[in-house]
């Protein structure tokens, strides 16, 4: 830096010497001195400013994250409280789409439940013997950032695997493994109606599963619309190996009889010592996809998180009395479900 600074001036004096004799070489060359030592000046000065900026912006960014963590922490200062009196179930049945996340695929809004659900779930290890089991048509990965963000992924207490993909396979979070419910003979199967319907259904979207197929409806029809259009290919072609249910997005395609139903009971008979605990089972449902599932465990209590009329009906048509339909926004239901049957509370 000095030394540009003495070349600058060397380079002032040399141009105002040529500019009083008239002397343009001597003018000139103080102008060309001048400018040697005034470019690294420059350099040198925007580089400054640049580190100034840099640490500007990550002194605000510091400033932001106290804000932050400071209005996280104080929401996190919970105040758990638990009524003795409320005995918890043994076993919670989650739906996903419409109770743990939105049912249209839109943003969750409020992160508020999920930290007070966060706390539930610890106190719960602590007060019942109370398991949760997701139970989605959504493939492993879905399932696996659920249990990340609620805090459960890798903890031994919830080591019962989750349902996925309409009960074609299970998911154990505490292991990171998942489990096909699939023979190889049915995979093949699978595999073969996934070929032929790519090249019928060329602008359906398909979603990335591996043990079930699932085509999205394009914009010029409805999940109803390509259910319909399936069935009639696979009535031709006397496939009489497949199950179709839709969803609020999508239509799905399973092995008939591995379900739901069918993976809920592998679970209670490889993970459940008490098999008496299908006496003890709550599930929270917001589609048709789990009737088969609520009517074959004769599950004593069911709360529906959306006015399925079907689901409604025909479980109330099947003798079903103890169906409490709850209103709230995805993880705001199963926050209530948690307070009413674990008989929690929480204070902000």
């Amino acid at each position: 830096m000095s030394k540009n600074i003495i070349i600058l001036l060397i380079g002032f004096i040399v141009f105002l010497f040529g500019n009083e004799f008239k002397n343009d070489i001597y003018t000139m060359l103080g102008s060309a001195i001048v400018g040697g030592g005034l470019f690294p000046l420059l350099i040198n000065f925007f580089i400054e400013i640049k580190k100034f900026f840099i640490k500007l912006i990550k002194f605000v960014k510091q400033l932001f994250n106290i804000f932050i963590n400071k209005n996280i922490n104080k929401l996190m200062e919970l105040s758990i409280s638990h009524d003795s009196s409320v005995k918890s179930p043994l076993l919670l049945i989650i739906d996903t789409e419409g109770v743990s996340t939105p049912k249209d695929r839109s943003n969750i809004e409020d992160f508020k439940d999920i930290l007070i659900i966060r706390e539930y779930l610890k106190e719960i290890k602590n007060i019942s013997e109370m398991k949760v089991i997701f139970n989605s048509c959504r493939n492993q990965g879905y399932i696996e950032m659920l249990c990340q963000m609620l805090n459960i992924a890798s903890d031994d207490y919830f080591n019962i695997p989750h349902i996925i993909e309409n009960g074609s396979a299970l998911y154990d979070s505490a292991n990171k493994d998942t489990i096909t419910l699939l023979t190889n003979e049915e995979d093949l199967k699978l595999r073969k109606l996934e070929l032929e319907l790519r090249e019928i259904f060329k602008y359906n979207i398909f979603e990335p599963k591996n043990f079930m197929i699932t085509l999205n409806p394009n914009k010029n029809e409805t999940t109803f619309d390509l259910a319909q259009k399936i069935n009639k290919y696979i009535n031709q072609k006397n496939y009489d190996y497949f199950e179709i249910n839709s969803s609020f997005t999508a239509v799905d395609i399973i092995i008939k009889n591995k379900n739901k139903s069918t993976a809920l009971s592998k679970i209670i008979k490889d993970y459940f010592s008490n098999q008496n605990i299908i006496n003890n089972i709550i599930i929270i449902s917001s589609h048709d996809s789990d009737l088969e599932l609520i009517k074959y465990h004769k599950i004593k209590k069911i709360y529906i998180s959306n006015d399925t009329t079907r689901v409604i009906t025909e479980l109330i048509n099947g003798g079903y009395t103890n169906i409490e339909k709850i209103k709230g926004e995805e993880l705001t239901v199963l926050k209530k479900v948690l307070e009413i049957e674990c008989g929690l509370t929480s204070i902000v």
